[in-house]
């Protein structure tokens, strides 16, 4: 009988000034991950310039990373005490990779959904050309909505408010904000293959209702809600 692997995260916080990160070694995972375009210096930006960064490990081999950083939505309804939820925090997601070998284990859900227990934000945001990742945020237990909104309902005020402010830190000044798409962000694709997602809707929303063209290099912010009542969010994305 095959074993069941063990999945953990571990947090470091500061990693800018973290001995526990072997730069070389992510390196390799992204290069696996993503193709060999990737280079150090993409890793170094994304790693070190986050607030956190999770290490995903299966039975203990460091096969993904998962970075961080924390944006405040504004003044507003914030709560104090340890354990309570900020409103208007942001969770950035500045970006998440496993290698080739590791996809599909249930490292992103479990990276995410940590990182949401550990700092309770309002809202988690994250740049994407990848129908996969869309479709992983939407199955989030943690998430209750997440825009652009599949049904094509327009973001309430707050939520474009947050998208703003993502894409202001960013510099997405491009942004088209309605649907959160700009176009030629990276000016080439991210991925040695376009990423398709085994949920031909996802795959459809990007491609058709979006636009994306990834080899052209663009890319969507993803808004999503954390917490409060379920929605019906999922339709053909189940």
């Amino acid at each position: 009988m095959k074993s069941v692997a063990r999945l953990e995260v571990s947090l470091i916080n500061n990693p800018r000034s973290s001995v526990e990160i072997d730069l070389k070694g992510l390196v390799r995972i992204a290069k696996s991950g993503f193709g060999p375009q990737m280079t150090e210096a993409d890793v170094r930006v994304h790693v070190l310039g986050g607030d956190f960064v999770h290490l995903l490990r299966v039975d203990k081999k460091e096969v993904g990373f998962a970075a961080y950083r924390r944006f405040e939505a504004g003044e507003g309804k914030n709560k104090e005490g340890p354990g309570q939820e900020r409103e208007g925090t942001i969770l950035y997601l500045a970006g998440i990779v496993v290698d080739g070998e590791h996809q599909g284990m249930g490292l992103f859900g479990l990276s995410l959904g940590n990182a949401i227990r550990e700092n309770r934000p309002s809202y988690v945001a994250l740049r994407t050309q990848n129908p996969v990742v869309y479709h992983r945020l939407l199955r989030s237990e943690h998430i209750s909505a997440v825009y652009p909104n599949v049904s094509g309902e327009l973001a309430s005020p707050m939520i474009m408010q947050v998208a703003e402010i993502v894409a202001e830190r960013l510099g997405m000044e491009g942004m088209d904000r309605h649907t959160f798409v700009e176009r030629g962000t990276y000016g080439q694709s991210l991925y040695q293959n376009n990423p398709v997602s085994s949920n031909e809707a996802a795959n459809d929303f990007f491609r058709s209702r979006l636009g994306i063209k990834v080899g052209r290099g663009d890319s969507v912010l993803l808004i999503g809600q954390v917490g409060g009542s379920e929605t019906e969010k999922y339709g053909d994305f189940a």
